[in-house]
Parts: structure tokens; C-alpha cells; sequence
């Protein structure tokens, strides 16, 4: 199958819209009551571990506002991986490869470093480990703190210099399952 690749502009503003448009897909499952401290990210670390996991947005977090949400595995899914590269949405990971490599043929140049970095100011941390947050800071609960965004990935052959992935403890997988059990009964 031969894939055309779009021509257009990108129809995604942001992170709302690209939600929006998995949703329509059927590829969002929203979580509602979830521990910031260790659910979350325990949470997302199971989820993505499943084929064609779902892009889970956690909403109404304990001791947040609701509206306060999270998104985790946004590229989890072929289908939600070609959204995000303005791909089109049918065929296999394979014709996705393709169209792409056609679009990079075709002139996309790659973003120097010092352009693919983005600065976000005002970000909400975790009141985990994060050094840069006084006590009184902590005490009001006031998380936000700036950070970089830098696209990049480890070189492969390196792959077996670096440490392999954190994986959930089996005592707390085992816990979570239980408790989110329809996050895990099979369906997305």
C-alpha cells in the first residue's frame, strides 16, 4: 500500500487538539481519581506495556482541582503517532515509515538543537524530589517551576550504556490492577 503524504498545513494547534482528535479515534481513555504521588505514573508505565495502549488522561487528580489533567502515552498507538506527524491514518507501521521517509525526501529539514529546545515557564512539578523548590514553597503547595524541552533520543549504539528503564514493583502493579481493574480488563 502506497501512502500519500499530506501537503497541507497541520491541522493540530496544541496538546488540546491533538486529544480531541484521538478521542474521536477511540483512543483516549480518561482516568478520574488518581494519586498524583504514585498512580499516575505507575499507571502510565502498565498502560504502555499493552499493544495499542490508550493515550490516558487523568483528570480530577487527588488534591487537585479538576481540569488540572495529565496526559501519558500520546504516541502509544500507530494511529495517534501518525495524527501527531500529519500522516495519514490507515495502513500498516510500515507505510507510515514509508510516508515519512518520502516527506523527509521531499525537503523537511530537521530543526538545528538550539531550535528544538523550548523553554516552559510556570510548570507544575511533582513535590517529589525536585531540589529547586524551598520548604515554603512546598507548604503552599506551589509546585511550578521552569523547564527544557529537548527532542532527542540515545544514540543505539550506545544502547548498552545506559540504564535500563524503571519498571513498576510487582507488589504495586499487583495493587493497581486490582483497584483500576477496568483500566485493565482488555478494553482501550
Amino acid at each position: 500500500m502506497v501512502l500519500s503524504v499530506k501537503k497541507e498545513k497541520a491541522v493540530l494547534n496544541d496538546l488540546r487538539d491533538f486529544i480531541e482528535k484521538a478521542d474521536e479515534l477511540g483512543e483516549v481513555q480518561v482516568v478520574e481519581g488518581a494519586d498524583w504521588d504514585v498512580e499516575l505514573g505507575a499507571l502510565s508505565e502498565l498502560k504502555a506495556e499493552t499493544p495499542d495502549s490508550p493515550l490516558l488522561l487523568f483528570d480530577k487528580i487527588k488534591g487537585y482541582p479538576p481540569g488540572f489533567r495529565v496526559a501519558s502515552n500520546p504516541f502509544a498507538s500507530p494511529r495517534r503517532t501518525a495524527l501527531g506527524l500529519n500522516l495519514p491514518l490507515e495502513g500498516s507501521k510500515m507505510d507510515h515509515v514509508r510516508a515519512m521517509r518520502r516527506r523527509l525526501k521531499e525537503g523537511i529539514k530537521p530543526l538545528p538543537p538550539v531550535e528544538s529546545i523550548d523553554i516552559v515557564r510556570g510548570w507544575w512539578a511533582s513535590p517529589g524530589p525536585d531540589v529547586l523548590l524551598s520548604p515554603e514553597r512546598r507548604k503552599r503547595r506551589q509546585y511550578e517551576h521552569s523547564l527544557a524541552i529537548i527532542t532527542a533520543c540515545k544514540p543505539y549504539y550506545w544502547i548498552n550504556e545506559f540504564p535500563s528503564p524503571s519498571k513498576v514493583r510487582p507488589e504495586l502493579e499487583k495493587e493497581l490492577k486490582e483497584k483500576w481493574a477496568t483500566l485493565f480488563d482488555g478494553k482501550k
